[in-house]
């Protein structure tokens, strides 16, 4: 962890294999995460405080799972496994209890974040080799979603690791408009009002909203 103004960095406690993915609850209270700790061959989540205490790993079995999202009520997680062979979005309704397969895309699928008003997770998938945006409401669970910009000039542009802002309207989201340098882009969920926040050679990528 580490305040804002760059000062009081602080590792929280880890084990041999390595902590990434993390993903604060929206109470502050608890930090989802994926972890190699164990011994383990594939990376599992696990829930710690912010203390760096109460260490509680929430998945298991031989498949990958990573990239945890909480639901804006911190009582559920989306978060992305390879158990059908290849990433896609499962959720883990109550801490302890089974997960639930949430899509089923035809290709590839990861990096989710759920809307602040619950209602729909968007997320990346693999199409024709190249990342779009795809959004699925919650209540149509074990669909196919509807893919974001999927005609127009923003049709053909890659698009990957989507966050919705605090108000639901729009999204920031990495980008390689000409198929090389990866920008941080913005616009509205319904495709409009686009722009790059960067233009610099370096690759950026990641991008998260203030509160």
């Amino acid at each position: 962890m580490i305040e804002a103004d760059g000062s009081g960095l602080t590792p929280l406690p880890t084990l041999p294999g390595g902590d990434f993915d993390p993903a604060w609850s929206p109470d502050g209270a608890n930090i989802a995460y994926a972890s190699l700790r164990d011994n383990a061959s594939v990376p599992h989540l696990y829930l710690i405080s912010p203390l760096g205490t109460d260490v509680k790993k929430l998945t298991e079995g031989s498949a990958r799972d990573l990239q945890p999202a909480w639901a804006p009520t911190g009582t559920q997680l989306v978060f992305v496994s390879e158990r059908s062979g290849q990433g896609e979005l499962w959720i883990l309704p109550e801490f302890g209890s089974n997960a639930l397969a949430f899509s089923r895309g035809p290709a590839s699928e990861m990096h989710p974040d759920w809307s602040h008003d619950g209602k729909t997770i968007v997320f990346e998938r693999k199409i024709g080799g190249i990342p779009r945006l795809v959004a699925l409401a919650f209540d149509a669970r074990g669909g196919g979603g509807v893919r974001i910009c999927p005609e127009g000039p923003l049709a053909t542009q890659p698009m990957s690791t989507p966050k919705w802002s605090p108000d639901d309207r729009w999204l920031v989201f990495e980008t390689w408009p000409d198929g090389v340098n990866h920008e941080i882009g913005v616009m509205t969920s319904s495709c409009t009002n686009y722009g790059l926040l960067t233009s610099d050679p370096g690759l950026d990528f990641d991008p998260a909203w203030r509160p």
